[in-house]
């Protein structure tokens, strides 16, 4: 990214400072600008997965090191219009030719062209140096308004009303099931009634509606897991529930937790030990056929 801010800083500072004296820089950096945005565009679209995470921090750098490309237009501006023999057809004639030539172009103004950018240099220069206290000149003279943190209001609701009905309904349904069936609580009295009785307004999350892991269909399949309202079998409904279990255990209460960690453990012992079994009956049933 930051060599992406270095042309665009390169190809400004450069248009701005020789661009009056070059008028056909204005119309090669706006091509410039147009081809990049373009180009951008595209990348973002069709060839980066997923853009980069930067903040703002290198873009407000660079809109500040921009506010200074004014100020040399204005005075490299002011020196090339100054120029007597382009603008008032003012030639001194030479008598010898190894005389230097005397081209009466100075430092001064002379009310010609280049007088305006030169005033308009210094008042863009001691703005950018004395900001600050010019801002608080003006704030006092009521010629500008104080600066207020901008307040968006996009009239949501609460969290509860901004889920949408039927993923409301779900985790409700949910909740209940585990509080009863599994004996595992995830939710308060006050929490389980707002989100009972809350209305969905205008504007709704889409799914996933939380920060559960077994919300996201992703993961469901990811690790066979069934939700409620789907479960037509008892394979399914073990399954899930343990998996709901494992993923919820700090909210199971202490006895019911260390019955699933014994379940559990005895469940993988049983495992390993079929499994073994089984690689030794297959080892025997293969030396007596040999």
């Amino acid at each position: 990214m930051f060599y992406k801010y270095s042309t665009i800083l390169n190809t400004v500072f450069v248009t701005f400072m020789y661009g009056l004296a070059l008028p056909e820089l204005f119309p090669i950096a706006a091509f410039t600008f147009l081809n990049l945005y373009i180009v951008e565009r595209l990348l973002i679209t069709y060839y980066h997965p997923k853009p980069p995470m930067y903040d703002d921090k290198l873009n407000n750098a660079a809109i500040q090191l921009l506010r200074w490309a004014p100020i040399l237009m204005m005075f490299f501006g002011y020196w090339c219009l100054g120029n007597k023999q382009i603008f008032n057809n003012k030639v001194n004639s030479i008598e010898y030719s190894n005389a230097p030539i005397v081209t009466s172009h100075s430092g001064l103004p002379d009310g010609g062209p280049d007088l305006p950018l030169l005033v308009m240099g210094f008042v863009f220069l001691l703005y950018l140096l004395f900001k600050k206290p010019f801002l608080f000149c003006f704030r006092k003279c009521g010629l500008f308004g104080k600066d207020e943190p901008m307040a968006l209001n996009e009239n949501l609701g609460s969290y509860f009303e901004c889920v949408d009905p039927w993923s409301s309904k779900l985790w409700y349904a949910k909740t209940l099931y585990c509080e009863n069936q599994l004996g595992m609580r995830t939710m308060d009295e006050w929490q389980l009634s707002m989100l009972a009785s809350s209305r969905t307004q205008k504007k709704s999350m889409k799914e996933p509606c939380n920060y559960e892991m077994l919300s996201n269909y992703k993961y469901q399949k990811l690790y066979q897991y069934t939700p409620i309202e789907l479960r037509d079998t008892v394979e399914e409904s073990t399954i899930s529930e343990s998996l709901e279990k494992l993923l919820n255990i700090g909210f199971l209460p202490d006895d019911l937790e260390l019955d699933f960690l014994r379940d559990n453990v005895s469940l993988r012992m049983k495992t390993s030990m079929s499994n073994k079994l089984g690689k030794m009956f297959d080892k025997e049933k293969l030396l007596g056929k040999q």
